[in-house]
């Protein structure tokens, strides 16, 4: 089973591709996605019946001073109204850590509601990491609340609050049973096709007795209608937290 993520992977990217349409798709560099380029993540979905092909890559000092390199590739499709669904995997290389590395990630995010002038827009996602990878033992679950209003219409500034919840089914030693994260954050239309990204990490992390606080600072970049990129850059506050984070994504559109 362990072998089998990047044949799944694989399977579905070729399905989608061969049966997508060529012409009307296009990508939304204001909508915020986990990861492009931080951790931030607003609370609308892809739109229905659009697909994007996913990557990213980072690299991150750990607060032991290791090195990990991630990549993670995935597909996000948007098969029903109001909702988003991915599939995806991280792979990791370096000195650090690399439990997990090649897990299947399946995801889906819900919104709730369009925001008014009092109101925000919620959303509610949910990941499982299936246990496909490097020394992974049981489903790990994570659910996350989301929140985003907008506050300045002119440069499309959003405040933005994310709390996350994670379970660990099969725990090591070293390892917690439940973790927690609360993120809250900005991001603002700097022009016509630059976000910029900002958010505060405080987290309560898998290791047992380790909680870090980190600072996040990024941008989206429309590339053309149909890709965007995206580049961060992060720090660790604290003994406990990593050293630095950098964070390049490309999605495409299709």
């Amino acid at each position: 089973m362990r072998s089998a993520t990047p044949l799944v992977i694989s399977v579905v990217v070729a399905v989608l591709l061969a049966g997508a349409p060529r012409a009307l798709a296009q990508t939304d560099h204001t909508n915020l996605e986990e990861g492009f380029p931080t951790r931030l993540e607003d609370a609308y979905p892809l739109s229905f019946r659009d697909r994007e092909l996913q990557i990213r890559f980072s690299w991150d000092r750990t607060g032991d001073h290791k090195d990990r390199f991630t990549l993670q590739p995935q597909v996000e499709l948007g098969l029903a109204p109001n909702w988003q669904f991915t599939l995806g995997a991280p792979f990791y290389l370096g000195d650090a850590d690399r439990r997990g590395s090649g897990d299947l990630q399946l995801g889906a995010l819900y919104n709730f509601n369009q925001e008014s002038l009092s109101l925000p827009a919620f959303a509610l996602s949910g990941k499982i990491d299936i246990p496909t990878g490097k020394d992974s033992e049981g489903v790990d679950t994570t659910l996350k609340f989301i929140m985003t209003k907008t506050v300045d219409d002119d440069h499309l500034g959003r405040i933005h609050l994310n709390l996350e919840w994670g379970h660990n089914f099969g725990a090591h030693e070293d390892e917690r049973d439940n973790t927690f994260a609360i993120i809250p954050g900005y991001s603002f239309r700097l022009n016509a096709d630059t976000i910029v990204v900002a958010d505060f990490i405080r987290e309560w992390e898998m290791e047992r007795g380790r909680e870090s606080n980190n600072v996040e600072v990024g941008a989206r970049y429309q590339l053309s209608p149909r890709w965007v990129l995206s580049g961060g850059v992060g720090f660790g506050i604290g003994d406990d937290s990593p050293d630095a984070r950098l964070t390049f994504g490309a999605q495409w559109s299709f």
